[in-house]
């Protein structure tokens, strides 16, 4: 008495392409979602304009909030409002002009 295999060649080659697909579909997605989602839509009204690390955990981000630019201090569970700027302090530019504006205004609060 024989018996039929119930798993062939043809059933487990089924399987690793059925899986292969959804794999595929997942990080077909992913990449949309990303490209999507990395695109500066009109709408946005606020955006990260710079960031500076101030320690290991620790960084000053400047983000652009319709016409104003606020200023926050990030800690691991914390984000504390510093300084909000009625103009634009720095534009979309490197860190570095970034950092001699933190100096200027660390400078500045530091008079007062």
């Amino acid at each position: 008495m024989s018996q039929d295999p119930t798993i062939t060649f043809q059933s487990i080659a089924q399987v690793i392409l059925g899986l292969g697909l959804v794999v595929a579909l997942i990080i077909g997605l992913a990449w949309l979602f990303r490209r999507v989602s990395a695109l500066n839509l009109p709408h946005q009204k606020m955006k990260v304009v710079a960031s500076l690390a101030l320690g290991t955990r620790e960084k000053a981000v400047l983000v652009e909030v319709g016409a104003k630019q606020v200023l926050l201090g990030v800690a691991p569970g914390r984000v504390t409002h510093l300084v909000t700027f009625d103009e634009h302090v720095v534009g979309d530019t490197s860190s570095n002009e970034f950092a001699k504006v933190m100096k200027e205004v660390s400078s500045t609060e530091g008079q007062k």
